[in-house]
């Protein structure tokens, strides 16, 4: 089969999944590209604009056109994304298989065909294009500004990206861009072919490099022998063995697996993420409008609109999907308040329908019972009061567990401090924490690290563990917004991304997996995880200081707030998921 030509045409649109902005750190690589290879990007070539220039090159080419983008619709068409490529046979005509390589001779014969094209057919109308060398095969990605003629009787230009390339126009451009490359050597593509277009995401992951799959044939079974007993014994003992070496071979490649799903919904989550936030913030506006619509004169008495008053706040943030930072004082009036826009009355009449007395009463008793006096502390325990404070208001958790764990001849040892032989568990609220500063001060000198287990029917606080300064700050540069980041050690790191426990489990858990095996513990296992607790040494004996002291656990970062990428992430990968499951078998009748 000969080499084809390969031509994709994309929109870039003022707001949604694709827009100047996150074209532009695609092409300039600003932003993590989990299609390329970060160690060739400096190879990546760009033809015509620079990074950063895009937005101010499509602004000057409309301003010559005299069209006015303020005039635009929201949600109009600014430019086309056009990929110009060739099938890898060509770049690579001896191992076509060799993804990043190519034959440096057909490369600029390319890249020289490329340019004239686009000169040829969009004059005045590129804004930017890059060879990109970074990806498994060579291709130039442009973006033209589809600047049309006005339609009669009006004179001048217009911009339409649907009369630029429209399906007549498209066969057309094709055509040319075959013709173009004919002297190469490459052509004809198949004309009238029922083959569907295949996405990108389905074309990024088709040109990664997959890993190769491990020899797994298992090794001669045991030999029958001549007691039965003792052969089914044998028999069974070698299929255990190697189920076991079996799972032992194909580890690196589920991870691998795991790994790129993780990727692929990253991509995804982030093309989309602009228009989804402003589509979850109208639909929690709708819905807090439907309640205020009700116009209800929710005459209730002072401590019903207390009870309302303390529902927890991460529980209302997940009743409005709002993914946004929860101030320091906000309760649950004041968060509805403001994510709505609504006034003092109606945040209680919407409090009050979602949430009833019922379960407000059960939040405020819960907060009586567990509303310590507060202790007298010393200097050196203010400090981490403060500290800890910091972290638990981040957090938000109605209560939690506290484990103290120490090192027993080599071993880990956990000691529940709420574990009690005669009822169930007993969990801690913020201000009991506080309260056990001095105790728990007294068992850190003794050796003791102090873990915390957030207890939230609401929110999931998953944790990103052993985390160095780079993965930190891979963890922002791929948009995640962590609640608290705590330092546990010199260069060590433990993140915490809050989540709505209303997300699908199993592609939470999916994601949580991922995202530590990709930057943090690949060890790490169960959504529910304990993690220090601020402003206590690190007791573990490898870090010890000389003098005898250990580093204290310091906070870093602490913001109430749920993670927007996590849930487009995490949503992503549900959705995929499901695509993977196998139909279920159709119902039979009866024979």
């Amino acid at each position: 089969m000969s080499a084809a030509p390969i031509l994709r045409v994309g929109k870039v649109k003022a707001a949604g999944r694709s827009t100047l902005g996150s074209v532009d750190s695609h092409l300039s690589r600003t932003r993590p590209t989990h299609n390329a290879d970060p160690r060739r990007t400096s190879e990546n070539q760009w033809l015509t604009g620079g990074p950063g220039e895009l937005e101010s090159r499509v602004q000057r080419i409309m301003a010559k056109a005299k069209i006015d983008p303020d005039n635009l619709r929201k949600d109009a068409t600014l430019a086309n994304d056009l990929v110009l490529s060739v099938s890898p046979e060509w770049f690579r005509p001896d191992d076509p298989s060799a993804v990043g390589t190519w034959d440096a001779k057909r490369l600029a014969q390319f890249r020289k065909a490329a340019v004239e094209f686009l000169k040829e057919r969009f004059p005045g109308r590129v804004a930017g294009a890059v060879l990109h060398l970074d990806e498994a095969t060579p291709h130039v990605q442009a973006v033209i500004v589809p600047i049309m003629p006005a339609k009669p009787p009006q004179e001048g230009w217009r911009l339409s990206g649907k009369d630029m390339f429209n399906p007549t126009s498209l066969t057309a451009l094709q055509e040319a861009w075959e013709a173009r490359l004919k002297p190469l050597g490459v052509g004809p593509r198949q004309k009238g072919s029922t083959a569907r277009h295949v996405p990108l995401s389905e074309f990024y992951k088709a040109s990664r490099n997959p890993p190769p799959v491990p020899n797994i044939s298992p090794s001669p079974p045991p030999p029958k022998a001549l007691v039965p007993v003792l052969g089914r014994e044998a028999l069974a003992e070698w299929k255990q063995t190697e189920v076991k070496k079996a799972r032992k071979r194909l580890k690196p490649l589920e991870a691998k697996a795991a790994q790129a799903a993780l990727y692929e919904a990253e991509r995804r989550a982030n093309d989309s993420l602009r228009g989804e936030l402003r589509e979850v913030k109208g639909t929690a506006r709708n819905l807090l409008d439907e309640f205020a619509k009700l116009d209800l004169q929710v005459d209730l008495a002072k401590d019903e609109i207390a009870r309302l008053r303390g529902v927890p706040v991460n529980t209302v943030a997940v009743a409005l999907s709002y993914t946004g930072t929860i101030g320091k004082r906000e309760n649950a009036i004041d968060l509805v308040k403001r994510v709505g826009g609504l006034d003092y009355g109606q945040a209680v009449a919407w409090l009050h329908h979602a949430f009833g007395p019922e379960t407000a009463a059960e939040a405020v008793r819960a907060g009586l019972e567990k509303n310590p006096p507060s202790p007298v502390l010393s200097k050196p325990d203010q400090v981490k009061a403060k500290a800890i404070a910091e972290q638990l208001d981040a957090l938000a958790a109605p209560s939690y567990r506290v484990t103290l764990m120490r090192n027993v001849d080599g071993d880990q040892v956990g000691q529940n401090l709420g574990k009690r032989e005669d009822g169930p568990e007993k969990f801690w609220s913020r201000n009991e924490i506080m309260a056990m500063i001095p105790k728990l001060t007294a068992q850190n000198a003794q050796g003791a690290n102090v873990f915390i287990t957030p207890i939230d029917a609401s929110t999931r606080h998953v944790l990103v563990d052993d985390l160095s300064h780079d993965d930190v700050m891979t963890l922002a540069k791929r948009s995640y917004q962590p609640a608290t980041i705590t330092k546990t050690s010199p260069g060590n790191y433990q993140a915490v991304v809050k989540v709505s426990a209303e997300l699908e489990e199993h592609a939470t858990n999916e994601w949580f997996k991922a995202l530590n095996r990709d930057l943090g513990d690949e060890k790490i296992t169960g959504l529910r995880h304990p993690f220090r607790l601020a402003g206590f040494q690190n007791r573990k004996d490898k870090h010890e200081q000389p003098g005898g002291r250990f580093p204290f656990v310091e906070v870093v970062h602490a913001v109430n707030q749920f993670c927007e990428t996590a849930r487009r992430v995490i949503t992503e990968m549900a959705k995929q998921f499901r695509q993977d499951e196998p139909p279920s078998p159709p119902l039979s009748g009866p024979r």
